[in-house]
């Protein structure tokens, strides 16, 4: 079965049947919704922190498709910033779809890449300090 009716309820409740028309800065990510990789793309208003729509997937074509409900244009020319995670799917649909756009990593995929190539690199210097050590050698 697919997503959960009950999001998709409860998310028209609180939208009350609004059309979206005047958004230019989203932020698009996702929320497994199952045990087994089963995610749900959200996309949110930014400005008016309000979450616009969600749906099942995040592949290429969910976002598309995502986008697409909620305004039936294939080109997003409003967009002037979109907040994502470094989702590669994510990234080559905003590319395709607003290519005006600014992409906007948010804090914690930017601190948790920055954390990676740092530990990254100290593990490289370390083994030269430990090889250096052992046989007093520098290369």
């Amino acid at each position: 079965m697919g997503m959960k009716a009950n999001w998709k309820e409860a998310l028209w409740e609180t939208q009350g049947g609004e059309t979206f028309t005047d958004f230019k800065n989203v932020s698009l990510d996702e929320k497994a919704y199952t045990k087994g990789h089963k995610y749900a793309s959200i996309l949110i208003d930014s400005d008016k922190d309000y979450v616009m729509e969600l749906i099942e997937g995040r592949k290429e074509k969910n976002v598309k498709a995502l986008f697409f409900s909620i305004n039936s244009q294939e080109h997003q020319a409003q967009l002037e910033r979109v907040n994502i995670d470094m989702w590669k799917p994510y990234i080559n649909v905003i590319k395709e779809i607003a290519p005006q756009a600014i992409i906007v990593h948010d804090n914690f995929t930017y601190s948790k890449n920055y954390q990676k190539r740092l530990t990254k690199q100290g593990k490289k210097k370390w083994k030269k300090m430990i090889y250096y050590k052992t046989t007093n050698t520098l290369y």
